[in-house]
């Protein structure tokens, strides 16, 4: 009875989440979005997001040079997702090692465990998390990248009016609507992405 009532709470979230999707106007955030689109991918000063005080444009080993427009977005696509991951899994790792109310309280000690106990529990339970991903993973590719017939080269990349990271996922509506505050938001999101995903590795180097 509990892995039906845990099926039936994970299809519901799939179901509130794709409705959120569909359900958020996006013309105001668009536009504030596009305007910091439109600007240059390097500035000197700090104007794009990810630019901040100390290191303003910090790229020590010149791995940006020369890539242009599209790879360098591809490459903050990428950022911010793995800086999204790191938070909720820095978070994740602390409070599951602590507070684990699912699975009658079987799943417990180091949080990198976690997974296989759970699967030592519930061996369906990859099937969930597949599940979930390829939502996510097949929303984000059908708004950001590049159909088979937009394709310029072998290697699709990100559509040209997409902004890295920008899913139209604000349920809360706490995405600022003019273009100042937005850019701030967004460099707090890097900025504590980074340091994540810095802790998430510390996190699991330190318990391995």
């Amino acid at each position: 009875m509990f892995y039906i009532n845990l099926i039936i709470i994970f299809i519901a979230f799939v179901v509130v989440v794709s409705n959120a999707f569909n359900s958020i106007s996006k013309t105001n955030v668009m536009k504030s979005y596009n305007n910091i689109h439109h600007m240059k991918m390097v500035s000197v000063d700090n104007s794009y997001p990810g630019q901040t005080a100390p290191f303003g444009f910090f790229d020590p080993l010149s791995l940006s040079n020369n890539i242009g427009e599209k790879r360098f977005k591809l490459w903050r696509e990428s950022e911010i997702k793995h800086g999204r991951l790191a938070m909720l899994a820095a978070v994740g790792m602390l409070v599951a090692e602590k507070f684990n109310p699912l699975f009658g309280g079987k799943i417990s000690g180091p949080a990198i465990y976690h997974f296989q106990e759970i699967m030592n529990v519930w061996p369906a339970f990859w099937i969930v998390i597949l599940t979930s991903i390829s939502v996510i993973e097949f929303y984000n590719i059908n708004i950001g990248w590049e159909s088979p017939q937009e394709m310029t080269s072998s290697t699709a990349m990100l559509k040209r009016d997409y902004l890295p990271g920008n899913l139209n996922f604000d349920p809360l509506n706490l995405m600022p609507r003019d273009e100042e505050n937005l850019c701030k938001m967004m460099n707090k999101e890097l900025n504590n992405g980074r340091l994540a995903m810095i802790g998430v590795a510390g996190e699991i180097i330190m318990i391995d």
